[in-house]
C-alpha cells in the first residue's frame, strides 16, 4: 500500500510540473561593449508553451537600464520580443552585471546581462579568454583567464605608440546579480602588447551557477574592459552524506529521488529534445560573434592608424550585420522545429559549425588596402585564440 501510495504520490507532482506554466528566455546572455554617453537599444525574447502572465525584474543594475514593462502576458506557443533602453550617459566607466528576471506562478526564465562600459577615447583596451578546461570549475577551485592589453595609439604593432607605459588593471569576479566575490589590483607595463594569465578563486562554499570574470585597463582618462561568462558547477561534497548513518535508509530515499528526478527528466527531455539545438545554435552564435568582434576591432585599428578617421559606424554597421545574420538563424532553425524536422536541425547546425572551424564568412571592414588587410588577418590568426 505504501509503495502504492508513493507512486501515486510521485505521478500527482509530475503531472503538477508538467501542466504548470513555461518560459524560456531566447536570450541566453546579453553582453555589450559600449562607451560612456551612448544610448542604444537591445531586443529581448522570451516565449511560453503553455502561456500565462509573468512579471520582468531586474537584479545587480540600478542604472543606464530601462524596461519597456513590469508584466507581459504570453499565448500558449507565443513569443514576445522586448526591447530594452540602454542610456550610458553619468555611468562611470567599467562592467555592469545583473539579470533580467521573468517569473510566473512556477516558471523562472533569466539572462545574464554584462555592459562593458568604456570610455570614449581608449589608449589601452583589453581582451579576456577563460580557457575551455576553465569554463566550468567546481566550487573552492581557481578559475584562470588569458588576458592581452593593448596599446591603441601603436596601430597593432605598427609604429612605436606610447612605449613602455604603466597600466593599472582590476580584476573581479562577479555573480550575475552584481555582487563582487573576488578582486585584485596590479600595474603593469606595456609595450604595444603584453599578455597576463591571471588566477582568481573563491571559497569552497560558492553556490552553483553562472559567474562573470572581468578585467578594466586604466591609464590616466582612459578605461578599456573586457569579460567573459564561466560556471561553477555542484560541489560532490552536497552528497557524502550518503556514505554515512543507516545506509539502507539512505539507499531507499537516494532510489526514490534518483527515480523521482529520472521521470522528471525524461518528460523534460521528450517535451524539450528540439529545444537543446536551439540553445547550442545560441552558444555557436555568442562565440561567432565573440570571434568577428575581435577581427573587426582589429581591423579598426588598422585603419584608424593608415587612414586617421573615425571607423566606429563602421564598425557598429558590421556587427548589425553579424548580429541579423545570427537571428536569421535562429529564425531558419525554429522554422524547422516547428514542422518536426529534428534530422533537418541537426544538419543544418552541422553546416554552421563546420563554417565556424573553417572560419569562413569573416567580416571584413569598407576601405581597408587588400595590402592592410592580409597583414592585420596575419597578426590577428596569431593573437586571437579560437
Amino acid at each position: 500500500m505504501k509503495v502504492m501510495l508513493s507512486f501515486i504520490l510521485l505521478f500527482l507532482l509530475t503531472s503538477c510540473l508538467v501542466s504548470a506554466d513555461t518560459l524560456e528566455a531566447n536570450n541566453l546572455l546579453l553582453k555589450i561593449s559600449t562607451q560612456q554617453g551612448e544610448v542604444f537599444n537591445r531586443t529581448v525574447t522570451f516565449s511560453s508553451s503553455t502561456g500565462g502572465s509573468f512579471s520582468l525584474s531586474l537584479e545587480g543594475i540600478s542604472q543606464g537600464l530601462t524596461l519597456p514593462l513590469t508584466t507581459f502576458t504570453l499565448e500558449p506557443g507565443e513569443s514576445k520580443p522586448l526591447t530594452l533602453l540602454f542610456d550610458m550617459n553619468g555611468l562611470k566607466p567599467g562592467v555592469l552585471v545583473g539579470s533580467l528576471i521573468a517569473t510566473g506562478k512556477i516558471a523562472l526564465a533569466t539572462v545574464p546581462l554584462i555592459i562593458e562600459v568604456e570610455t570614449e577615447d581608449i589608449f589601452f583596451d583589453a581582451n579576456l579568454d577563460i580557457p575551455p578546461q576553465y569554463s566550468e570549475v567546481a566550487p573552492g577551485e581557481k578559475v584562470i583567464a588569458q588576458i592581452k592589453i593593448f596599446d591603441l595609439t601603436s596601430g597593432g604593432g605598427t609604429n612605436q605608440g606610447l612605449g613602455p607605459t604603466n597600466v593599472l588593471l582590476h580584476y573581479a569576479i562577479v555573480d550575475t546579480n552584481g555582487k563582487q566575490i573576488s578582486a585584485e589590483s596590479e600595474t603593469v607595463s606595456v609595450d604595444t602588447t603584453t599578455q597576463i594569465t591571471q588566477a582568481l578563486g573563491f571559497p569552497d562554499t560558492m553556490a552553483p551557477g553562472d559567474y562573470v570574470f572581468y578585467v578594466t585597463a586604466t591609464y590616466k582618462s582612459s578605461v578599456g574592459s573586457s569579460s567573459h561568462l564561466f560556471k561553477i558547477s555542484e560541489s560532490q561534497k552536497r552528497f557524502d552524506f550518503l556514505t554515512s548513518g543507516d545506509s539502507q535508509t539512505y539507499i531507499l530515499i537516494g532510489a526514490f529521488i534518483l527515480f523521482f528526478f529520472g521521470m522528471i527528466g525524461f518528460f523534460v527531455y521528450l517535451l524539450r529534445d528540439r529545444d537543446s539545438l536551439i540553445l547550442e545554435l545560441h552558444s555557436l552564435n555568442a562565440k561567432e560573434y565573440h570571434r568577428q568582434r575581435s577581427f573587426i576591432q582589429a581591423q579598426a585599428r588598422t585603419l584608424v592608424h593608415t587612414k586617421g578617421a573615425s571607423v566606429a559606424h563602421l564598425v557598429a554597421h558590421e556587427l548589425a550585420k553579424i548580429k541579423h545574420h545570427h537571428q536569421q538563424r535562429v529564425i531558419q532553425l525554429k522554422a524547422l522545429r516547428q514542422k518536426g524536422d529534428l534530422q533537418a536541425m541537426k544538419r543544418q547546425l552541422a553546416r554552421w559549425k563546420a563554417e565556424y572551424s573553417s572560419e569562413k564568412g569573416l567580416s571584413k571592414l569598407q576601405g581597408i588596402a587588400s595590402k592592410d588587410m592580409k597583414v592585420t588577418l596575419a597578426r590577428w590568426k596569431r593573437e586571437y585564440k579560437h
